[in-house]
């Protein structure tokens, strides 16, 4: 019985682990979109007007790609451990900007971030679950 306690306790904190990893992975996408984003910005003629196209589609993009990698790994319920991945995600970013603007940000962008998190990882998620069969 104590073995059989231990496994479940081992795979939820493999499943947590896993989804850090997702999470980091989706982040270091973002960066690198962001930071290649800022590069051309910055030398050459491009404006700022799409700025907000590329937030949000690198959001998605990164939220679909943790989902996914998430998925993976699991046996079953790849939406769902797709959206707490998009959730975490998001989570983490609402709690990044807290502490960049100094003032809590809760307002229709951050419920629609959510959102949007919510179902860009369980997107991923589906396919994640199904890239294993």
């Amino acid at each position: 019985m104590d073995t059989k306690k231990n496994n479940i306790v081992s795979n939820e904190k493999s499943k947590f682990i896993t989804m850090l990893c997702a999470v980091a992975i989706s982040f270091a996408i973002t960066a690198i979109i962001f930071i290649g984003y800022a590069i051309l910005l910055t030398y050459s003629s491009v404006g700022e007007q799409h700025l907000t196209l590329v937030i949000t589609s690198t959001s998605i993009i990164s939220i679909v790609v943790a989902g996914f990698d998430m998925a993976k790994s699991c046996e079953n319920k790849g939406w769902l451990w797709g959206i707490f991945t998009g959730l975490i995600y998001a989570l983490i970013l609402t709690i990044i900007g807290i502490f960049v603007a100094n003032k809590a940000i809760l307002n229709s962008q951050t419920l629609m971030l959510f959102l949007l998190a919510a179902a860009s990882g369980g997107v991923g998620g589906i396919i994640g679950i199904n890239f294993k069969k």
